[in-house]
């Protein structure tokens, strides 16, 4: 009974400490959009490979998981570290940017880069906190010495199979040309590990207005 609550005890206090870190950890990123020419046109210069004229390219930012169907940041990056658009020339869309084939890739690869990068590491670091109270707490009990190694088995097996599957099919759309690979010092300050390489039209009438960025 002792060992029960002891261990409840344990979880709740590790809950108590890792939930809030996961349910603040703010969601959002960024993406290149191509916008138009003099002529009306969307300013590609390689249409087939996705290449914007740098003229007329744009970086447009966003807040949640969903990256259309909203207003969006101009001339903005993801900042994860303050879970925010941010940039000194950002400014606010006064129109709603309605979705493309494109932003579905785009979510697909912001939901799963959030899962490894802002809650993963939240559960790896839960685990082995639980493991080590099983080998602290063990007092020469095989029971618990032997708990506390198969949880450290769990996380090292499951750590090696979630981000090497993660990592080869990454590495092979780097290899295709479908994704960017983020440099390490960059990866929790943008909250990601790989980026779709998949730019966005932006529509002819589609408007920003000047002004209302907030701080």
């Amino acid at each position: 009974m002792v060992k029960k609550l002891f261990l409840f005890l344990v979880v709740a206090g590790a809950v108590a400490v890792f939930a809030p870190q996961a349910s603040q950890a703010a969601t959002g990123g960024d993406y290149p959009a191509c916008g138009v020419n003099s002529a009306g046109q969307v300013g590609w210069q390689s249409q087939s490979d996705q290449i914007c004229n740098p003229t007329y390219q744009h970086n447009i930012c966003y807040e949640g998981l969903v990256p259309c169907g909203k207003q969006v940041w101009f001339d903005s990056t993801w900042d994860s570290s303050k879970g925010r658009c941010a940039g000194d020339s950002r400014v606010l869309s006064s129109a709603l940017l309605h979705c493309q084939l494109c932003h579905f890739f785009i979510m697909a690869n912001n939901i799963i880069n959030f899962l490894f990068v802002s809650i993963l590491p939240i559960i790896t670091v839960f685990m082995l906190v639980l493991a080590g109270v099983f080998f602290y707490f063990a007092g020469g009990k095989p029971g618990f010495v032997g708990r506390g190694r198969e949880i450290l088995k769990m996380v090292v097996i499951g750590l090696f199979l979630i981000y090497g599957a993660f990592m080869i099919v990454g590495f092979f759309l780097t290899i295709i040309g479908s994704a960017n690979v983020e440099p390490i010092k960059d990866v929790f300050k943008n909250g990601r590990i790989f980026s779709v390489k998949c730019a966005v039209e932006l529509p002819k009438d589609f408007p920003a207005e000047p002004g209302s960025a907030t701080p």
